[in-house]
């Protein structure tokens, strides 16, 4: 097999192009429309599962960073007399925004190294070895 780890779903795609005679056959498509629908399952498991630890990881640094919003607040007010006032809100102002890309910049990391792995994996199908023609000569005599 190739290098290539194939999801559940195109999995039983495969299996339902290579055995559509054989399921037409013995009438087993009530068992393979189970087992699709277990892949599809799995599929959305495997994506619910993403999509979770997506927010939970987006919920504790969007905290991080409120906290640390915060800590440069009180420490803006603190040093009020201290330091020029426009030097402390031009800071809260820089904290803000830096939040802001701070997130957004996280998310769309983790969203590209989402694509580059599907990009890998259309690398790889490139380099598969061609299947032949569909017709070949030997099928005539046939």
């Amino acid at each position: 097999m190739d290098s290539i780890s194939r999801g559940p779903l195109h999995q039983s795609f495969v299996q339902l192009i290579g055995g559509l005679v054989t399921f037409r056959a013995y009438d087993k498509l009530g068992h393979f429309r189970g087992e699709f629908m277990k892949s599809v399952e799995k599929g959305v498991n495997s994506t619910f599962c993403y999509v979770l630890c997506n927010r939970w990881m987006s919920l504790r640094l969007d905290f991080a960073c409120v906290v640390f919003s915060g800590t440069v607040a009180a420490l803006a007010v603190g040093f009020k007399g201290n330091i020029d006032n426009g030097l402390l809100s031009y800071t809260l102002q820089v904290i803000t925004d830096l939040v802001a890309l701070f997130s957004t910049s996280l998310r769309m990391l983790t969203e590209m190294e989402n694509y580059m792995t599907s990009s890998q994996r259309i690398y790889e199908y490139t380099k598969l070895k061609d299947e032949g023609d569909l017709i070949k000569d030997k099928d005539k005599d046939l």
